[in-house]
């Protein structure tokens, strides 16, 4: 029996959503840098919650399908491929974002002065600017993502006591 995860309708799925969910991110973090201002920090926070209600989305839709997606694993699976094509585009257009907003940013010669209003030792050369949308980029995007990709294909899964191992975790066992 062929494995349904990785036919070519599904990979176009985990792109439309991994896109979703990638520029979804992005958004907040264009108004972040487009504003520049150090108070509006926790805007890039919000990217993340924007990140987690298009899994959300993404997972109450896979409980949905009946003959594909029968056991919970599959789902958890398909989820996370979803969260990881996410990632690499919200990661590669804040990358470009910076490149837009942040002068001389891979040149090392950025200005203090980007950020408004931001302390002196906390942000030299947009370092923390920087690390903060690099760390939300790409771990708390995958623990907000993977947390509701588990959190929804147990709990709002019907009848689970049917639920069977699937093909792709059962020839890895085998081996």
């Amino acid at each position: 029996m062929a494995n349904s995860l990785f036919d070519r309708q599904h990979k176009r799925e985990y792109l439309l959503w991994g896109a979703l969910a990638g520029l979804a991110y992005s958004i907040p973090v264009l108004i972040y840098l487009a504003l520049a201002n150090y108070y509006y920090s926790a805007t890039v926070f919000i990217g993340c919650i924007l990140f987690m209600f298009v899994i959300l989305t993404y997972a109450m839709r896979l409980t949905k399908r009946q003959p594909e997606y029968k056991s919970t694993w599959m789902m958890i699976i398909a989820g996370h491929m979803v969260i990881l094509i996410g990632i690499i585009i919200s990661v590669l257009a804040s990358f470009l974002l910076c490149f837009i907003f942040i002068p001389g940013f891979m040149s090392g010669h950025s200005s203090d002065t980007f950020l408004q209003e931001s302390p002196e030792a906390v942000n030299r050369h947009n370092a923390s600017t920087l690390m903060m949308i690099a760390i939300t980029s790409t771990l708390v995007n995958f623990g907000v993502g993977g947390v509701i990709s588990i959190l929804v294909s147990y709990a709002v899964k019907l009848n689970q006591t049917k639920d069977k191992t699937p093909i792709v975790l059962n020839n890895e066992s085998a081996k």
